[in-house]
C-alpha cells in the first residue's frame, strides 16, 4: 500500500507541475481558458473564502475612507 500512496503523491505532484507550466505558457494568451472550463490556479482558490474576502474588503474600505 505504501508504493501506491507514493505513486499517487508523485502523480499529483506531476499534475500540479503540468498545470503550472500550462498556466505559465498561456497566462497572457487571451481566450485560452474561455469555454474550456479550466480555471487558472490563482483564481481557483478565491471562492473558498468569499465571505472572508468580502468582510475584509468592507473593513478596509471603512478604515481608510
Amino acid at each position: 500500500m505504501k508504493k501506491y500512496d507514493e505513486f499517487q503523491e508523485t502523480n499529483e505532484f506531476e499534475r500540479d507541475i503540468q498545470d503550472l507550466r500550462e498556466w505559465q505558457n498561456n497566462q497572457y494568451n487571451p481566450g485560452h481558458y474561455i469555454g474550456t472550463g479550466r480555471v487558472p490556479r490563482p483564481v481557483k482558490g478565491l471562492g473558498k473564502f468569499s465571505i472572508l474576502l468580502i468582510a475584509l474588503g468592507i473593513f478596509i474600505f471603512f478604515r481608510y475612507f
